[in-house]
């Protein structure tokens, strides 16, 4: 009788700590911990958008300009990636400026472009965070050397539109 109550005890014992602990030790421990958002696409108010820009030349000297579209009300454009080509640079790579407005502020950046001889290219990539307030706008110029060809100069953007 005095094993069958012991037994007894200990099966009564072990059944509470698996009712008290049986739920947190059967899941993985990894399992309490949340993920850490990196990038919420699935946001409705994240809308991505892509620009594909021609530059023009803009006054007798070999320089070229271009804007985006209007960002809309409100709105504003975060431009994550800046990408360029221009077909017919010269004998060396220009210089490419993008200067966004945001608040009233205006900062420049500076593509860095790779100068293909072999190619005759000019192309440039920039992974950066750049943004454009509606009513601001972004203003791009590109300054090659005296005597370089006037075509195919392009630009690509990307990035997204946040509702404010």
């Amino acid at each position: 009788m005095f094993k069958t109550k012991r037994f007894a005890y200990a099966v009564l014992t072990l059944a509470a700590l698996a009712g008290l602990f049986g739920g947190r030790l059967a899941k993985p421990a990894f399992a309490q911990v949340k993920a850490a958002l990196v990038r919420d696409i699935d946001n409705p108010a994240l809308q991505p958008v892509q620009f594909a820009i021609v530059l023009t030349q803009s006054g007798g000297v070999p320089q070229y300009s271009g804007n985006i579209p209007p960002v809309p009300a409100g709105k504003r454009l975060v431009i994550e990636t800046v990408s360029m080509i221009d077909n017919n640079p010269g004998t060396s790579a220009g210089l490419f400026t993008l200067i966004p407005n945001v608040g009233g502020v205006q900062c420049v950046y500076s593509l860095p472009l790779q100068y293909n001889s072999a190619m005759q290219k000019t192309t440039g990539t920039l992974a950066a965070r750049m943004y454009v307030d509606a009513g601001g706008g972004l203003y791009m110029q590109y300054t090659v050397q005296n005597g370089a060809v006037d075509l195919n100069k392009y630009v690509w953007i990307s990035g997204y539109y946040v509702t404010m």
